[in-house]
Formats: C-alpha cells, sequence, structure tokens
C-alpha cells in the first residue's frame, strides 16, 4: 500500500491494459471500458485511473478509514513506525500466492507503467504473514519507505512472530504448571505485603507510612508489573483464539482473477476479512512486545528486590550496605551526568 501526501484520496495513475503502447495492452478492452469503470473513473484523455484508495472494495469506507489521526485506520495496521507515517494508507495491492508466473509479471507491469509510484508518494509499505505449522506460530514481515519532508527517503523494517496457540505441546503444559505455581506464590507474597500494609497502618495510624520506605515501594512497583504481565498474557490468550477464528489459508481478494482488464479490483468482503485478520496479527505482535518490555523491567526489579532482601546478612548484604553508604556519591554521579 502507499499513501499520497499523506491526504490525497482521488485515484490516479492509468490503467495500462488500456494504453496502446504499454506491454500489457488490450486491444478488446476498449469495448469493455464501461462495464469495468464508471464515468468518475476515467480520466479526461478516456483512459481509466489505475489506482483507487480502496481498490474499489469499498473496504477503506467500511473498517479501515477511521481518519488520518487515528492508528486503528491504516490498511494493514502497522503501528510500529517510529514517525506514524502510515496513518493515511491507501491505494492496497496485493500479491496473490496463487498468481502464476505470467499474472504476476502482469500485475508488477501496471504498477510500472501505471506509475503506482511518482513523486507525490509519500510513503509506501509492503508487508507479508507466514505460518509454521510445527512451531505453530505466525511470522509478519514489514518493510516500508517514507519520503521525508527535506527530500530523504527513511527505512524501517520489522519482523514480528505470534505464537497461535499457547499451550497445545507437551512442553506449554509443564509451563502452564510452572505459570500456576508462579501464580500461587505471587498471591502468597502479595498477602505478606498487605499484611504488613496493614500492621503499619494500625501501628502508626497512617496508611502513608507503608510508601515512606524505600524497600517497600520497590516490592509495590514489582507487584504491579506482575499484574500487568498477567493480564497481557490473559488478553494475549484469548485474543490468539479470536485471530485464530480469522485467519484462513486464503483469501480470494481479487474480484476476478483472470480479468483481463481492472486487473486490481478487490471483492468487498474478502479485502474486509484478509484486513481483519492483518489488524488481529499484528495487535497480537503489539502485545507480545508490551509483554516482553514487562518482563524486562520485572527482571530489573527482581534483582533490585533480591539485594534489598539480603541485606541482612553481613556478607550477602554487602552489596546493599556498598550502595547505601555511597548513596550520596552516586547520586552526585548521576545527577551531574
Amino acid at each position: 500500500y502507499t499513501s499520497r501526501a499523506y491526504t490525497e484520496e482521488s485515484p490516479f495513475g492509468n490503467d495500462p491494459t488500456f494504453v496502446d503502447t504499454s506491454t500489457v495492452y488490450r486491444a478488446t478492452n476498449k469495448e469493455m471500458i464501461n462495464d469495468l469503470y464508471q464515468g468518475w473513473e476515467i480520466n479526461e484523455n478516456g483512459v481509466p485511473y489505475g489506482f483507487f484508495a480502496d481498490s474499489s472494495a469499498g473496504a477503506w469506507q467500511e473498517i479501515v478509514r477511521s481518519g488520518c489521526s487515528d492508528l486503528e485506520g491504516l490498511w494493514l495496521l502497522n503501528s510500529l513506525d517510529p514517525l506514524q507515517a502510515g496513518k493515511c494508507m491507501r491505494y492496497p495491492i496485493l500479491y496473490d500466492i496463487n498468481f502464476n508466473r505470467s499474472r504476476a509479471f502482469e500485475v508488477s507491469e501496471i504498477l510500472k507503467e501505471g506509475n503506482y509510484l511518482d513523486s507525490q508518494t509519500g510513503f509506501v509499505a509492503a508487508q507479508f504473514a507466514t505460518y509454521n505449522v510445527i512451531t505453530r506460530t505466525f511470522y509478519f514481515f514489514h518493510v516500508s519507505i517514507q519520503r521525508m519532508p527535506s527530500g530523504e527517503f527513511r527505512f524501517f523494517w520489522s519482523i514480528k512472530d505470534v505464537v497461535a496457540e499457547l499451550y497445545s505441546t507437551t512442553s506449554d503444559h509443564v509451563r502452564f504448571s510452572i505459570e500456576i505455581v508462579f501464580l500461587i506464590a505471587f498471591c502468597y507474597l502479595l498477602s505478606i505485603e498487605v499484611k504488613e500494609f496493614l500492621i503499619l497502618k494500625k501501628r502508626t495510624g497512617s496508611s502513608l507510612t507503608y510508601f515512606f520506605d524505600l524497600g517497600n515501594i520497590v516490592d509495590l512497583a514489582n507487584y504491579i508489573i506482575v499484574l500487568v504481565c498477567m493480564v497481557l498474557h490473559f488478553l494475549f490468550f484469548f485474543s490468539s483464539r479470536e485471530m485464530r477464528k480469522k485467519a484462513r489459508y486464503h483469501y480470494d481478494v481479487y474480484d476476478d482473477y483472470y480479468s483481463a482488464g481492472r486487473t486490481l479490483k478487490m471483492k468487498h468482503h474478502e479485502a474486509v476479512d484478509m484486513t481483519r485478520f492483518f489488524r488481529a496479527l499484528n495487535k497480537l505482535a503489539e502485545l507480545r512486545s508490551l509483554f516482553e518490555n514487562m518482563l524486562a523491567i520485572y527482571l530489573i526489579l527482581v534483582a533490585i528486590q533480591l539485594i534489598k532482601n539480603l541485606s541482612f546478612h553481613p556478607l550477602l548484604g554487602v552489596v546493599s550496605h556498598t550502595l547505601y553508604h555511597a548513596r550520596n556519591d552516586l547520586t552526585f554521579f548521576f545527577c551531574s551526568c
């Protein structure tokens, strides 16, 4: 897909099968022009436009276009673009896996000779998904090029993997058992922390006493991160089930795979279904990425907790004691940096 100046939605280019100098020209198409195109879809020279914002499927208006300020409004959503340049993605093209060699060549020539890329192109992206049956994992590939206001080009790519079934193998069942044990241990530790909070409140008469201790703040932050990870894990599990319902081995997106003219016209419902699947897959990848980031923070907090909890011992607590006595120097060092 591509975007043109980020706001343009008008059709552009031309259908080279109607241009007699094109390598894909078909003389018989002249007789079918009114059957294939409406009046507004033909330019002033009598040649049909080649590319439309929704590829004439109506999918853009129905589910994709929710406003250029909304990241949910991408064709085949890509929210990882660093500059959010894909807010107004339009003019989708699909290289179907069922294309034979001659059809794939014809589509490539239509893009080339129909001027799919020109001086008005602001952003171009390509993406596809694969599925590994053995590991039950989807892989989502994305490559994009953005034209910067300065005239330079910015390149971006990403590869995301999404496990479609979390608990389908023996190793998954073992992991599930470990997760149950972890949940029980977490609930026990959380109950100890709540008990400590209630004791301090009863002893001092203030709920804020608990929060004046740095060790308690570390524990609380750790438990909050764990709860966030649990919520993300549950969201990923249920979302993956919904995504599998949307997944199909093939989407018959094009209106007519053997059409001699208007080759790129898409079916409405098939384009919508394919878009929903890619959106669901991308959202799962985002959930997984966020989950992994939370786990990284959790591991850092666990290391800090370990140092804190070992401070009771004169030898095991040497790190925490050293940090405590050097707190002023460390504070000055980091502040000055």
